[in-house]
């Protein structure tokens, strides 16, 4: 007599039912994985704000005040091929108020970017500066939005950043309670001249002058970013490289509380100037102290009437003339 034997094997039945096991482990596990990577993202963005803010403290060691915002329009002086020398003779480039480029260019020695920020520059064009503009560096870059991103729309290419310098509030409005001026910042706008001799004149801000105090006035903050222009080169304000000039591209300002990155583009919205992130619920925002806070989207703002503007907290901590005390228990 034969015998057969008959293999155990699943079921079709048998093999959907464990199919939609696992769909659903997975469903439940990626929220999980997604809060894990986030929170990550969140503590390198942090430690990235932590460096450029040091970074800019020991600027203001050296030559005691922080990096200016530099010049909107940098001009190129008689003879020289870029605008971060001063003269034909220069061997190396401006520092301190000499610097026509934005406070991310004057803080590279202070970072560890040294070679970086004493490229030589080859070309006849200012803009030919190439290497400096398209050079990416990481700690500009917050992981949660993008890789460090060089934009190519622009020739040449650019490497655009994730974070700005506190341009402060700027304001045409009156009243008995308005205390900020245009220039309310920590980063301030120059200008130079090429004629009848080249200059550059520049505000630049001491710690020591703060009225409110380092720890309770904002120094760095994160841009805001539209989705769609996370790739750089669509927003306004997203377009040239962090080093060049003083721009929206390195410099915000505090007239609205900081935001989400918006679905629609920012220069569509109108908004390409303000500060914001890629974070869920509150964008990472260093003090002139060093310090690194989260400060939440719904962070109380300015309250207008028809007559009056009473500044909130964002714009106080964002303001280095303020007077008036600041409770910050909201970061």
């Amino acid at each position: 007599m034969v015998q057969r034997r008959v293999r155990a094997a699943f079921t079709l039945i048998e093999l959907l039912v464990v199919m939609a096991i696992i769909a659903i482990l997975i469903g439940l596990l990626l929220p999980a994985v997604q809060k894990v990577r986030e929170a990550a993202y969140r503590t390198e963005c942090k430690n990235n704000l932590k460096q450029l803010a040091l970074g800019c403290i020991n600027h203001e060691a050296t030559l005691r005040y922080l990096p200016t915002g530099g010049v909107a329009n940098p001009i190129k002086p008689t003879g020289v091929v870029s605008s971060r020398f001063t003269s034909t003779a220069s061997t190396t480039p401006a520092s301190g108020k000499d610097q026509q480029w934005s406070w991310a260019y004057q803080v590279l020695p202070y970072i560890e970017q040294d070679n970086l920020w004493s490229t030589k520059n080859t070309s006849a064009a200012d803009w030919g500066d190439g290497f400096v503009v398209a050079q990416p560096v990481k700690v500009f870059a917050c992981p949660s939005r993008r890789p460090p991103t060089v934009e190519t729309i622009n020739p040449p290419p650019q490497f655009v950043m994730d974070y700005a310098g506190n341009g402060g509030w700027n304001s045409t409005g009156t009243g008995a309670n308005q205390v900020f001026a245009a220039n309310s910042g920590m980063f301030v706008q120059g200008t130079s001249t090429n004629s009848p001799a080249f200059a550059v004149t520049a505000t630049a801000v001491s710690i020591g002058r703060i009225r409110n105090g380092s720890s309770n006035t904002v120094l760095l903050g994160e841009k805001s970013v539209s989705v769609p222009g996370s790739g750089g080169g669509v927003d306004d304000g997203d377009k040239i490289s962090c080093y060049y000039g003083y721009g929206f591209d390195s410099v915000r300002l505090a007239n609205a509380p900081p935001r989400q990155d918006p679905q629609t583009s920012l220069t569509a919205l109108n908004s390409n100037f303000y500060f914001g992130s890629a974070h869920p619920s509150a964008m990472n925002a260093a003090f002139a102290d060093g310090s690194v806070r989260q400060a939440p989207y719904g962070v109380s703002s300015d309250i207008s009437t028809a007559s009056t503007t009473y500044p909130g907290v964002w714009q106080r901590v964002t303001n280095r003339s303020n007077t008036v005390a600041v409770d910050i228990s909201d970061f």
